[in-house]
């Protein structure tokens, strides 16, 4: 990857040049684009290739803590409080534990993002039991928009995982606009996370639902079937 090649040396040259101007500045430039080409290459090739799982028994709590760590500096820094609110009996999930954990970061990394200057991160886990002829989401209420184009398997049973922030929540005219491919409000990013955590949510035979509260903040919940396989 010639990327590697480019961000490596970029980066000895800014550590190098750190007190000339403007020279030191513009290899920062070089250095920070290239990071920023990196995530962009990351992300297309994450879109672009086949989603073939290799589920194994795994644990989405312990998961979900693995996820947390990475990003502990950036949540001090932020000033952000993290609340947990885990079910106390929660299944052992047949997952594919690599693409979920892609999943899981890029929704915490969304939230983050909504809160530069600090806001609550919520992380929950529940049970819910499908009532016969209702589809999973269905009770989530009028504010919640679902992700329509999922497949709806007859699972009996389904673990969920809602990661929510205080970051203002999303425009209500926008909404409907989250998981489409290269759509972001943001000036760094390339607008394709959501639509990897829906294509993960999809592999698995679930699905993700955006809970928008404009003004507040907003809440991404995955939904996994327990009868997986």
């Amino acid at each position: 990857n010639p990327l590697v090649a480019i961000g490596g040396f970029a980066r000895r040259l800014a550590q190098r040049l750190q007190a000339s101007e403007p020279e030191g500045r513009y290899a920062q430039i070089i250095a920070g684009e290239v990071d920023r080409l990196e995530r962009i290459v990351h992300d297309v090739r994450g879109l672009s290739r086949e989603s073939r799982l290799t589920l194994a028994d795994t644990d989405l709590h312990t998961l979900l803590q693995d996820c947390l760590v990475l990003f502990a500096d950036r949540i001090t820094l932020q000033g952000v409080v993290v609340r947990t609110e885990l079910a106390e009996r929660f299944p052992v999930l047949r997952l594919d534990g690599l693409q979920m954990k892609q999943a899981i970061m890029n929704l915490v990394a969304n939230a983050l993002e909504a809160m530069p200057q600090g806001g609550t991160l919520t992380l929950a886990t529940s049970m819910v039991e499908q009532e016969v002829g209702r589809s999973a989401g269905a009770a989530a209420g009028p504010a919640a928009a679902d992700d329509r184009g999922a497949a709806r398997p007859a699972a009996a049973q389904w673990a969920t995982l809602s990661i929510g922030d205080t970051g203002g929540g999303i425009p209500c005219e926008i909404v409907d606009e989250v998981f489409k491919p290269f759509f972001t409000t943001k000036e760094v990013g390339t607008g394709l996370g959501l639509t990897l955590v829906r294509r993960i949510a999809r592999a698995h035979q679930g699905r993700v639902e955006v809970r928008n509260d404009p003004g507040k903040g907003v809440t991404f919940c995955l939904w996994l079937p327990v009868n997986s396989s």
